[in-house]
């Protein structure tokens, strides 16, 4: 009868240890994170003189009708990650939208590009409902995802409708409304919302004194020559006229 062979022995130090390794090149040395805060919490680091970059990535309508002073706006659909992995160099980037669905799409985004970033939980809802100063300004457009549920609504009562008075075909369309909803809320990205961007109230250009490329090298000057931003560092995106 042969005996049953001997275990394998395992060598450590046959074996690299592979955390003691450079890092390839072009590797960042250090893995870029998205968290979340409360919009409380970043409230009381401007106000303890704190400095950071806050990013916006609404509309231009929603960011000219409110935004915090000094914040820089860059619509989701056209972020551009190289803008940031530049200046977040200046300080910590934050992240807003209205309610913190695409802050959290833009914080995945970024972190993926390698640039680390902190999203605002609830986004500027949280941050209004807290009493917290901003700015602004004449634009009249709805925000985004009341859009989206006004046109939810409107297709979806259509629909219910005509099943009931022309064919029950009809029925097909509140259905096909309800999928889109399931949709978009198990993966987080909905559809309706990134066609209602795209639609021209929602691309207007941005009031004076905004870009979407932030520059902290050259405060007030950014490459396009129209408006860069510094980082947010004082209390005055907390207090002052709601």
């Amino acid at each position: 009868m042969n005996a049953s062979p001997a275990p394998l022995s395992r060598d450590k130090t046959s074996v690299p240890d592979v955390s003691l390794l450079p890092p390839l090149p072009g590797t960042p040395q250090f893995p870029s994170v998205c968290s979340t805060t409360s919009a409380g919490t970043l409230a009381a680091f401007l106000k303890e003189g704190g400095t950071c970059l806050i990013l916006d990535v609404r509309t231009a309508p929603e960011f000219e009708a409110a935004h915090i002073a000094g914040s820089v706006n860059q619509p989701l659909d056209r972020l551009n990650p190289a803008d940031w992995r530049s200046a977040s160099t200046a300080g910590s980037v934050y992240i807003f939208c209205q309610a913190g669905g695409r802050a959290g799409r833009a914080g995945e985004i970024l972190a993926k590009a390698g640039v680390s970033n902190t999203v605002i939980e609830g986004g500027m809802d949280a941050w209004t409902a807290a009493g917290f100063a901003v700015e602004r300004g004449s634009s009249k457009v709805l925000p985004l995802m009341r859009q989206v549920q006004i046109a939810i609504g409107l297709v979806a009562g259509t629909g219910s409708a005509l099943a009931i008075f022309k064919h029950p075909m009809f029925g097909l369309i509140p259905l096909f409304t309800s999928a889109g909803l399931l949709f978009a809320g198990l993966t987080g990205t909905c559809g309706l919302a990134i066609l209602l961007a795209r639609m021209p109230w929602n691309r207007r250009s941005q009031p004076a004194g905004t870009t979407t490329e932030p520059s902290c090298c050259a405060p007030h000057a950014g490459p396009s020559g129209a408006g860069g931003t510094e980082p947010v560092r004082s209390a005055s995106s907390v207090g002052g006229a709601r």
